[in-house]
């Protein structure tokens, strides 16, 4: 027990005066996020369990969470259990009147506003995800890999499986407090930058809308780090182990497992330059295979159609994009269901041999 004492060491404090509480129940790993030595993998049993408070008086708990790093969760730990070990620091007092300090934590602990343990919280930065993902970002921060991290994040932002908070950016570029971006349509239109990547880039626009939009700019963008890990559980880890595969990618690894068989020949036949061999692949891909993708401006992906009005591939700089045969509709972010591209290679192969 606190032996009615504050537990540092340099203190003589009594918790209780009279009647009254005078001190104040510490949590040795931070209540909630943001709070000094907060565990985000601790329960929420475990973070207002005895093993986690100590008493003290309220000059030394603005100290230890001030302080922070000369006050981490070891030393607290330890100053816990030689103060409760104590038999110098012992002072006495009735049995009612640790009831009645009892009573009182305890209806201060129910009257304390917490956030379920079943909502998300944001405690984790964008840049910290976007390396979580791909590592090799640190050393060579590239425009290309970025953007084959900034699809996917963008897909689950969109379809709301990953919770996203960010500070609105309103004008003058004042920055608003740690908001969830959650307006109907936000991410329809949305585009990252790149800004956040950079050491100093925590206060930039991480993300924007393309023209004019009655939304905000966003800055400081922040994931919550267990509905990250559920989707992204490996750090690095290859394109493969997701759930999609970009439609030209789709057409590169086909070409390469088919290049043996007679279905070359017709592709081949289509063109001799890699983009035309590629775009017979993307062709005959979407017309066997569900894809997927977003109309510009928008980057929200839906399931897409080569008919209904009728469409046709370009590849560009190492780009595929879908156009409207006879309108100005460009669609990009083609990509299909990696499960069912193994069904579709073996399809494939057999293809011309009958």
């Amino acid at each position: 027990m606190s032996h009615n004492l504050c537990a540092h060491p340099d203190c003589g404090q009594p918790l209780v005066e009279g009647g009254t509480v005078v001190g104040e129940v510490c949590h040795i790993k931070g209540e909630k996020p943001g709070a000094a030595r907060y565990d985000p993998d601790q329960t929420d049993a475990e973070r207002h369990a005895f093993e986690n408070l100590v008493g003290m008086c309220r000059k030394h708990h603005k100290i230890i969470d001030a302080e922070k790093e000369n006050y981490p969760v070891e030393r607290l730990l330890e100053m816990k259990r030689i103060h409760e070990a104590s038999d110098s620091r012992r002072y006495v007092i009735s049995d009612e009147l640790v009831q009645r300090l009892g009573e009182i934590l305890a209806t201060e602990a129910e009257d304390r506003p917490r956030a379920p343990t079943a909502t998300a919280y944001p405690d984790w930065g964008i840049r910290e995800l976007f390396f979580h993902i791909r590592p090799d970002l640190i050393d060579e921060p590239n425009e290309q890999r970025w953007e084959q991290v900034a699809r996917p994040v963008m897909d689950h932002f969109s379809t709301g499986r990953l919770s996203v908070w960010g500070r609105p950016i309103a004008g003058s570029r004042r920055r608003g407090s740690l908001k969830r971006v959650d307006e109907p349509g936000f991410w329809d239109h949305a585009r990252f930058t790149y800004s956040f990547l950079k050491e100093d880039g925590a206060e930039n626009s991480h993300v924007y809308h393309q023209g004019s939009t009655e939304f905000p700019d966003y800055a400081d963008l922040h994931v919550n780090h267990a509905e990250a890990l559920a989707i992204w559980p490996v750090s690095g880890a290859p394109q493969d182990n997701r759930t999609e595969i970009m439609l030209l990618d789709a057409a590169r690894r086909v070409y390469s497992e088919t290049r043996n068989d007679p279905v070359a020949l017709y592709a081949e036949a289509f063109g001799n330059t890699p983009e035309k061999i590629l775009t017979w692949y993307c062709i005959w891909l979407a017309q066997h295979m569900q894809i997927y993708g977003a109309r510009r401006p928008s980057t929200k992906i839906e399931p897409l159609s080569l008919d209904n009005p009728p469409k046709e591939f370009d590849i560009t700089n190492d780009t595929l994009t879908m156009r409207e045969r006879y309108g100005s509709a460009v669609y990009e972010n083609l990509r299909l269901k990696l499960d069912e591209l193994p069904a579709i290679i073996r399809e494939l192969k057999s293809y011309g041999k009958e």
